[in-house]
């Protein structure tokens, strides 16, 4: 915050703490004589406490139940109802020294609970249209976006340093401010889809998405939605397309990446340790390297991420005082770099850098298929039947040696080291693969996956083999 922003803060949190302590004295000296041993000094102040805290116990007792339980509506009520009723009994035992006094005010704890079941209703059901209501495209003067499946690549990019949800998605929605027409239409057309699964139950992964219209007669309207995510996938794709969206995505630490002292040159399909296979300190290369690799990564589209994960990553590393200036900190900014950067390659070999040659099917000694899901690939009249009778233990894993199978699978998969990186990977969860070679880099071992849809055939037929067997 400015700093002017801060005294003033000081200024009227020491304001107020003279007012209370001021109230205090003068509500000391009026108490009456005959509350000494009372719990309140004054009666009026008992609902003025009691009420607020069932409100808080209740809506905090429903929360809690409701995530406890996965989301169950009656485990919310049950949370509901428990907070009420222990908060009363609580505080009536406290004002009258007496568990007896759980009996009394039961009048108005039915007012009360009338009135919060009411709010919990208009909540629930939004019986005010407020999820409801969007704005035209027309009226919005710009639109802020958070993405949950940015996370990773936001927090690799510098962008976002927060590592709670709430943090994260407050960073994203201060940072992506976007005035781009097509981005307020695709955000407008994200919100609309997620009014209409607002009482859907999702069987697939879903997508949270967080939106701020900020309207041109100044007014703001805030949604969270959950998107089921192949659906919001599109919308997302046409808002990430835009350069507006890129450029305040891989611009954010431009300015500090300059004054980088160092670049690693990383990538894990070269080592299953330390992932760093070339360095770099000229301050003239590191910057020219960074220009041509953002560049190349700006012109790539959402589609064309789909079933790919970067060749390398570029770490662009220098220290810096902490905001107190109190001791010093190590910066670091990861950028992919994807197979098409023609610039980047060209100069990474100018500079003298050869990337080493990937693992190949003679090096490999083997690979394991591990089976995920058994669903996603039983052929049987009765698959729910035996998906229930396939158990998810060792048994479900295959070992693949035969190296012209190897060679098949080795350009396919992608380090799960770089998921990260890539927002529009779309993984088949069917099955994971695990490379293991003695003799490569001294020593392999790399976790990877297959892109959807891309399990080769042969592969299918080994699982469902095994799964027969297995059931």
């Amino acid at each position: 915050a400015p700093r002017g922003v801060g005294v003033f803060r000081i200024i009227a949190y020491l304001f107020f703490t003279a007012v209370l302590i001021a109230a205090s004295a003068v509500l000391y000296k009026k108490r009456p004589s005959e509350a000494a041993g009372h719990a309140m000094a004054f009666r009026i102040s008992m609902p003025i406490i009691k009420y607020p805290l069932l409100l808080l116990i209740g809506l905090g007792g429903g929360l809690f139940f409701k995530a406890a339980s996965g989301g169950s509506c009656g485990w919310a009520i049950f949370g509901y109802i428990s907070g009420i009723v222990l908060m009363h009994m609580v505080a009536q035992t406290i004002y009258y020294f007496d568990i007896k006094a759980v009996f009394r005010s039961l009048k108005p704890l039915a007012v009360f609970s009338a009135l919060f079941a009411g709010l919990i209703m208009v909540a629930a059901f939004d019986l005010t249209g407020f999820d409801r209501k969007l704005p035209d495209a027309g009226d919005v003067d710009a639109v802020s976006v958070s993405f949950h499946r940015m996370y990773g690549l936001n927090k690799e990019l510098g962008t976002i340093n927060y590592d709670n949800l709430t943090g994260r998605e407050k960073e994203s929605l201060r940072r992506f401010t976007l005035r781009n027409s097509e981005s307020i239409k695709s955000a407008v057309s994200l919100a609309s889809l997620g009014i209409s699964e607002l009482d859907a139950t999702h069987d697939r992964s879903t997508e949270e998405v967080g939106l701020v219209f900020k309207l041109r007669d100044g007014r703001e309207l805030r949604r969270i939605y959950s998107v089921e995510s192949d659906k919001a996938l599109a919308y997302i794709s046409r808002i990430y397309n835009t350069g507006e969206y890129k450029k305040k995505l891989f611009g954010a630490y431009s300015k500090k990446i300059f004054d980088a002292t160092d670049l690693y040159i990383e990538s894990p399909y070269f080592s299953s340790g330390d992932t760093a296979i070339a360095s770099v300190k000229n301050p003239e290369k590191i910057k020219a390297l960074y220009f041509s690799s953002v560049e190349e990564l700006e012109s790539l589209k959402a589609e064309e991420l789909k079933d790919t994960g970067p060749n390398l990553i570029f770490r662009f590393s220098w220290s810096e005082k902490n905001e107190s200036g109190e001791y010093t900190e190590v910066k670091n900014v990861c950028i992919p770099v994807y197979s098409n950067a023609p610039k980047t390659n060209a100069l990474l070999s100018e500079y003298g850098i050869k990337i080493p040659d990937r693992i190949s099917a003679l090096q490999t000694d083997s690979i394991a298929i591990n089976i995920n899901d058994p669903g996603s690939f039983y052929i049987g009249n009765n698959i729910v039947a035996e998906r229930t009778a396939v158990s998810y233990g060792k048994e479900n894993s295959i070992k693949i040696t035969d190296k012209t199978e190897i060679a098949t699978i080795l350009p396919l998969v992608v380090p799960l080291e770089f998921e990260r990186y890539n927002p529009f990977f779309e993984e088949d969860t069917g099955a994971r693969v695990t490379i293991q070679s003695g003799s490569f880099m001294n020593g392999y071992s790399q976790e990877a996956l297959f892109p959807k849809g891309k399990i080769p055939a042969f592969v299918i037929q080994m699982i469902n083999e095994k799964l027969k067997l297995a059931s």
